[in-house]
């Protein structure tokens, strides 16, 4: 019978691919695309819309704020505060943008009107994962794996997606958060246990991370909490 852990881990899983498929490919993604109802900011008049990125652009200087709008950009009833604007470095602030949101994240937000043919490189490379090109070190979030387990153990090799936050390797001059998949394998030290993946994506509790390449995928050669 899957246990308590797995079934939990499990619902988890279910609402992150589901929030994936809403937005661009397979895999974990923190937001949901821009064809569904999230919450505007407006910036010199013109409405912006939150954008599922995988990689979030470092944080450049203040842009100032805006209240919360609703989907067609009308004020919310009642809404007083207001959310931090920063500027996306590498990309124009006409183009796209950072929000502060409540959970103290900064995100990605565009033109409500903007369309995806119309993405400079530097933003469709965001909307990316990004390909393995040299050995990478991170720390960060263990956001879930594939496939989901039947029991209380998950066999190798499966799929691990992480949300790097500092290391080597990974482009963390131009970017802040990088959500990549890597391949947990026989080889990885040590292979993580059901408590290891209990305390790392049920706790959030931050992990280290190292990686090769095969190829352009990425594969753990060892994983352990942060210190």
């Amino acid at each position: 019978m899957r246990s308590r852990l797995w079934r939990s881990v499990a619902v988890l899983g279910a609402v992150v691919v589901m929030l994936a498929g809403c937005a661009s490919g397979a895999g974990p993604s923190a937001r949901i695309g821009g064809g569904d109802c999230t919450t505007r900011v407006r910036f010199h008049g013109v409405v912006y819309r939150s954008l599922a990125t995988q990689q979030t652009p470092r944080t450049g200087r203040s842009l100032g704020s805006s209240h919360s709008y609703g989907c067609a950009g009308e004020p919310l009833p009642g809404d007083t505060s207001k959310l931090r604007l920063h500027l996306a470095v590498g990309l124009d602030p006409n183009v796209a943008l950072l929000v502060r949101e409540k959970d103290g994240q900064d995100y990605v937000y565009i033109p409500r009107s903007m369309r995806r043919r119309d993405f400079p490189p530097r933003l469709a490379e965001a909307m990316r994962y990004p390909r393995c090109r040299v050995p990478a070190s991170f720390t960060g979030t263990w956001r879930g794996v594939t496939p989901w387990p039947e029991d209380d153990d998950i066999a190798v090799p499966y799929a691990a997606w992480f949300e790097a936050r500092h290391g080597t390797g990974l482009g963390f001059d131009k970017w802040s958060t990088v959500t990549l998949e890597a391949k947990i394998t026989e080889g990885t030290r040590t292979v993580p246990t059901s408590q290891f993946l209990k305390r790392a994506i049920g706790d959030d509790v931050p992990v280290a991370v190292t990686t090769v390449c095969r190829g352009t995928a990425f594969e753990v050669s060892s994983v352990k909490f942060a210190d």
